[in-house]
């Protein structure tokens, strides 16, 4: 169960009750304004400062993958719908089951993100819409989403996303899994256009349930974050 933490924007009460088609059609009109239309099948490489991440998705199942200098080692991380695996060089590691879990969900949700709104096309997720919501006057679509593994070694992923009405999403707040109440709130600063992909550049803003109010978003958004920019972008489509 999702717990109630702070929505960080002001949600406006609307008497207005979206149709699922509607709602549907909101979220089909981002995955067509980022690029991603037609993208069913498709292998998609990016770094991250120093880290390397291959993507791959099929109609039968995924891969994941993650590859970066750990001191004198190169680690290879790899996700599947067979589980995680980690090779140090070209060794695998045999890892405790809570570690491995740990750092499969780091790797699956980095690609979530990444992916942006492709990662919602198709059934991997459940979508509900909640209302509209404002910020700084420019108003917003707001969902709640929910995944729909297709691995029970797969990370589940829990999240808000505001989409604009440039049908851009602007803001994703990630639910933390575990048994704290932390989370982290992301902007979407910018998107920049790679083979015809509309690519995102984050800020994440790290964030712990302090029963703040809604409207001190302004106090989230100025506080210290980590900015992440996504480099080297290639997909080709199956």
């Amino acid at each position: 169960m999702i717990k109630q933490i702070p929505l960080f924007i002001a949600i406006v009460t609307t008497a207005i009750i979206f149709s699922c088609s509607k709602s549907e059609r909101i979220i089909e009109e981002a995955v067509e304004v980022s690029g991603y239309q037609g993208y069913s099948a498709f292998s998609v490489e990016f770094d991250i400062e120093d880290t390397h991440y291959i993507a791959n998705r099929t109609k039968e199942g995924f891969s994941y993958e993650r590859i970066f200098n750990d001191s004198t080692l190169i680690i290879h991380d790899i996700l599947n719908n067979k589980g995680f695996m980690r090779m140090a060089d070209t060794l695998t590691e045999i890892l405790p089951e809570l570690e491995a879990q740990r750092l499969g969900a780091g790797l699956d949700s980095v690609i979530f993100f990444a992916l942006i709104p492709q990662s919602l096309a198709g059934t991997d997720f459940e979508i509900g819409y909640i209302g509209q919501a404002i910020y700084h006057t420019e108003k917003f679509d707001l969902f709640e989403i929910k995944s729909r593994p297709r691995s029970v070694k797969q990370s589940r992923a829990n999240c808000r996303i505001w989409i604009g009405a440039d049908h851009r999403i602007k803001f994703i707040q990630n639910f933390s899994n575990t048994s704290n109440s932390t989370t982290n709130l992301i902007e979407v600063k910018a998107y920049k256009s790679e083979w015809g992909i509309q690519v995102p550049e984050f800020a994440i803003y790290d964030v712990i349930d302090t029963g703040s109010s809604p409207d001190e978003i302004e106090a989230y958004l100025n506080a210290p974050k980590t900015d992440v920019a996504i480099q080297n972008f290639k997909i080709i489509k199956q």
